[in-house]
């Protein structure tokens, strides 16, 4: 077994027999590079005259050492931060009041520990808005009337984003429909699933995906695919080929069946021409 960081700790060893009990206790120390509990957003969203805040939880032994920065148009300035060390689990904080225009840009956290593979992560911190396009944007059309869509959300721009979702035929002048415009977030899957009903079989289809919340729309993505065709229609094409094969059958046999009667016949009349001259030489 590899030791983890957070196998840090107290451990206790306990034996008895009949002559009695007797324990020991050792503490144990996993050397462990910083690395953060969970993964970190790498964009916040907060709206004017509001409050920043970031915590960070994460894992390091020895004690770390902890710097937050901003940068902005090539500044860099030191952030004071509030910093709560434990053994080996420890939370690092900022927090800003009455966020200002000058304080919306890069806030850059670094944790070292004397350990190879210091820790960096940056926040872009940003004004509200409306969410960015979503991507990863694909459709099936695995059946005759109804399509399967997924994608994954990208940032929601500090508010809660849901989803607008049209389909249109790709025809000569393309109208999209409208299916759904308050499509949830599943904030616990990567991707965000969605089916469309009622669909005609063997038609190509364009999809349109609208990300937004309380500030605007994203810009749009599509996907496109083409549905199959019915059961009715298969059965329709299996009864022609059906059909036709044994149209074709049928002819090749009379052909046949025609070729041999003819060559029956032609033998016979050459046998009895045959007979007639041999009565004619006697």
């Amino acid at each position: 077994m590899i030791p983890l960081c957070n196998d840090t700790g107290n451990y206790t060893c306990a034996a008895e027999n009949s002559e009695g009990k007797a324990n020991q206790t050792k503490e144990l120390f996993v050397l462990c590079s910083p690395r953060p509990v969970v993964s970190l957003l790498p964009k916040i969203a907060v709206g004017n005259d509001s409050i920043l805040e970031i915590n960070v939880i994460f894992f390091s032994y020895p004690q770390p050492k902890i710097s937050w920065t901003f940068s902005k148009n090539g500044s860099n300035e030191t952030v004071r931060s509030n910093d709560t060390i434990g053994i080996y689990q420890h939370i690092s904080s900022i927090y800003i009041t009455d966020m200002k225009t000058s304080q919306y840009g890069m806030y850059v956290l670094q944790v070292s520990n004397g350990i190879p593979n210091d820790f960096k992560h940056d926040f872009e911190v940003l004004p509200q808005r409306q969410p960015d396009i979503p991507t990863n944007f694909n459709a099936s059309c695995d059946a005759p009337n109804y399509a399967n869509l997924q994608w994954i959300p990208s940032f929601h721009g500090g508010d809660t984003q849901l989803f607008k979702l049209y389909y249109a035929v790709q025809d000569g002048q393309i109208l999209f429909t409208k299916h759904r415009i308050n499509i949830n977030e599943n904030e616990n899957e990567l991707f965000t699933f969605e089916r469309i009903n009622g669909l005609q079989p063997a038609t190509s289809y364009v999809f349109k995906l609208i990300a937004y919340n309380t500030f605007g729309d994203s810009n749009f993505i599509k996907a496109y695919c083409n549905t199959t065709k019915s059961a009715l229609e298969k059965e329709s094409n299996i009864g022609l080929y059906i059909g036709a094969s044994i149209g074709t059958f049928a002819a090749v046999f009379s052909i046949a069946f025609s070729v041999v009667v003819l060559f029956l016949r032609r033998k016979k009349y050459q046998g009895k021409r045959s007979e007639r001259n041999e009565r004619g030489d006697q």
